[in-house]
């Protein structure tokens, strides 16, 4: 059987309503898992779509890489509307598929107008094409409702994918529709109505009798509390109930807090009160409701900061362990240098006396300072981190696997650190030990913060080996998270798994890069891209702007090496120009981020290297220790002349590893093809050589 890279090109105009549904097809055929009935056959769905998302020339010659995708594909799936005639380039597309023996895996996806209309000239010549159309038409014309019937005419894709009679793919998809269907909805409606009855059942109760004794009054908030913050947990296995599970949270709190107010003595009231608010906010964190968490976390810090004044006792360390959690928050939304500060603050105020505390605010210290760029005093927390663990009788884990997180997440940001330190040996251990610290807890203890955690280690572990050079070990890892990660995105209300999948795309993209795999890369390159733009477009946060920034800069970086100029040049602005206004609010790792990227356009678009060699000098002082920073500085300095001094930096750069002598000839190679040239490249290529194999 021929093996294929893609299994399906997607064709289509460069129209609004022809992109948005053929991104929105893009994106379902990736994510879409076959029936478990047919898995267990051993069958597969769609594993990889190839769709170009830039407009080419009206030309009836295809690029290089649109040959290779076509020739490379199973299927070919042609998004037609009344403008796709007037496209040659979506003519010829279906042309040269004709023309590759592949006629009958032509599929046409109808989306406006009719087929006389719609199909372009080449897709008429297709024996029984309309036989094989699927017609998604709508009244509305909107891609929305044309995706939603869309999702079971491309069964008929899937299916020729899989190699299963359609007929058998849509009756067990029924099937499994069914009774997703009835799961969820009983098990939403179940909870709510239960929660809801319960809360206001006791409410009333707390109401009419004001002096039911403290018993009582504990029992009723015990029942409640469990009902109310356990629900994030116990619904982590059902998709799109997070929205509604807020709003429980948020009403159940309230209730909660009107209950302890009726205790007589004021300050132990006050007390449960910040402690409710603490819990509220913990669950609305899980949730991804940020703002409201962030408040809520801040209304107990205002209480516990009222009773340390008062010296109640327990306030001052409970003022400290609040200060972390707004840190863990903070860190969440993105905002790292705020987050330090507070993690710091509590660090100061428990001092030497609580290991137990100590330990997991150390650790969350140390991903604020891998994020900013303060590699080594990272490295200084989280081995700090670990020793306390290790000071620990035991890392066995009880019900809630708290020992045993904290010791997998110390691993996962010291081996971070490790990386950019570029101590590759000693960062690939603690991440193996990180990913299976988080596997082995998955097995019983389901949260989705496990779950997810456990996947940013194993996108940490395959972007380490990738700097080593070990490429194919690399991809066998991101392959696997990839899949895990799909599934858990298939809930669009779940932020966290939109965010893990978008890191995992970039990585692995990265990869392809290094690989010289320049199409395959921008693939992925634009899947996490997209994932950033909706993300900002839901929230315009500094933090956000930079991620979506360095998509468009991972976007122009690998155009340029594949020799797509105008694309490079395109991107590269829409990165900086997002950049720029918040790299200075953002700190010094952004600044140097930004710094660097200006350096880099300053060389292979503007070639202005007087410029470049500025920035780059610039980017340095403000962030040495950074490996990206070192690179775009080794080639400023080479191409403003300064051989010598970039001589050095390229020597540092050698001790990272075959990795780095990899990115260097790629990007030697790519400026070269575009005439920016320097004649001591072939010494500096040779230079790394030699030390690479002196190890």
């Amino acid at each position: 059987m021929t093996a294929f890279r893609y299994d399906v090109f997607l064709s289509y105009r460069h129209k609004p309503l022809d992109a948005e549904v053929t991104q929105k097809t893009f994106r379902f055929l990736e994510s879409y898992r076959l029936p478990g009935s047919l898995e267990r056959e051993g069958r597969h769905g769609v594993r990889r779509v190839f769709r170009d998302t830039e407009e080419l020339p009206v030309s009836r010659i295809l690029s290089s890489t649109i040959e290779e995708a076509l020739r490379d594909a199973r299927c070919l799936v042609v998004i037609c509307s009344h403008d796709t005639p007037s496209s040659e380039w979506v003519d010829r597309e279906v042309a040269t598929f004709i023309e590759l023996g592949k006629a009958e895996s032509v599929y046409p996806l109808l989306i406006d107008g009719t087929p006389e209309i719609s199909f372009p000239p080449s897709l008429k010549k297709i024996p029984g094409a309309e036989e094989r159309m699927m017609d998604v038409r709508t009244p509305e014309g909107t891609a929305q409702s044309i995706m939603k019937r869309a999702q079971t005419a491309l069964l008929r894709v899937v299916a020729q994918v899989a190699e299963v009679p359609e007929e058998d793919l849509v009756r067990e998809e029924h099937l499994r529709r069914k009774r997703t269907v009835r799961f969820a909805a009983g098990a939403a409606a179940a909870l709510v109505a239960f929660v809801v009855a319960v809360s206001g059942g006791l409410w009333m109760k707390a109401e009419s009798y004001r002096q039911v004794t403290a018993k009582e009054q504990q029992a009723a908030m015990e029942v409640l509390e469990r009902l109310t913050y356990g629900l994030p947990d116990r619904l982590v296995e059902q998709p799109g109930l997070y929205p509604k599970v807020a709003e429980i949270l948020s009403d159940n709190a309230d209730q909660i807090q009107r209950i302890l107010e009726l205790s007589p003595q004021s300050d132990d009231a006050r007390y449960k009160v910040a402690v409710n608010k603490e819990k509220l906010a913990t669950a609305l964190l899980k949730l991804g409701s940020y703002d409201t968490s962030e408040a809520s976390e801040k209304e107990a810090i205002g209480i516990y900061e009222t009773l340390a004044g008062g010296q109640y006792p327990g306030s001052s360390l409970a003022l400290a362990s609040a200060k972390s959690n707004l840190g863990n928050i903070l860190t969440a939304e993105g905002n790292y240098q705020e987050a330090a500060a507070l993690y710091q603050t509590a660090l100061d105020a428990i001092g030497d006396g609580d290991a137990g505390l100590r330990a997991p605010i150390l650790g969350n210290l140390g991903r604020c300072q891998v994020m900013l760029g303060q590699y080594e005093e990272a490295a200084s927390s989280l081995e700090e981190c670990r020793a306390l663990l290790e000071q620990g009788e035991s890392t066995d884990y009880g019900e809630d696997a708290s020992a045993v997180l904290t010791e997998a997440q110390c691993d996962l940001n010291l081996g971070l650190a490790k990386m950019q330190l570029t101590e590759y040996g000693e960062a690939e251990e603690l991440l193996r030990r990180s990913s299976a610290l988080y596997d082995a807890v998955a097995e019983d203890y389901r949260a989705r913060t496990v779950r997810i955690n456990a996947l940013h280690a194993d996108s940490a572990l395959a972007d380490c080996l990738t700097r080593q050079g070990r490429t194919a070990e690399a991809e066998e890892v991101f392959e696997k998270a990839i899949r895990q990660a799909e599934t858990l995105a298939e809930d669009e209300t779940n932020t966290e798994a939109q965010l893990i999948l978008g890191e995992l795309c970039n990585n692995y993209a990265l990869c392809l890069n290094q690989e010289g795999r320049f199409a395959e890369a921008d693939t992925w390159y634009r899947r996490y891209a997209a994932i950033q733009e909706a993300a900002y477009a839901a929230a315009s946060t500094p933090q956000a702007a930079a991620r979506l920034a360095q998509a468009y800069y991972n976007i122009a970086e690998n155009a340029f090496k594949s020799g797509d100029y105008d694309t490079t040049s395109g991107y590269f602005r829409r990165c900086l120009d997002l950049l720029e206004p918040v790299s200075e609010q953002l700190g010094n790792y952004q600044r140097g981020e930004y710094l660097a990227r200006l350096a880099y356009y300053e060389i292979i678009v503007e070639r202005d290297y007087k410029a470049a060699e500025k920035a780059a000098l610039e980017a340095y002082e403000v962030l040495p220790d950074s490996e990206f920073v070192l690179y775009n500085l080794g080639y400023a300095l080479l191409m403003a002349g300064r051989e010598e001094e970039a001589d050095r930096v390229f020597t540092v750069l050698a001790s990272l590893g075959e990795g780095a002598l990899q990115s260097v000839t790629l990007d030697f190679e790519a400026m070269e093809k575009a005439d920016i040239y320097s004649p001591h490249m072939p010494e500096v290529l040779q230079m790394m050589e030699d030390a690479a194999r002196q190890g």
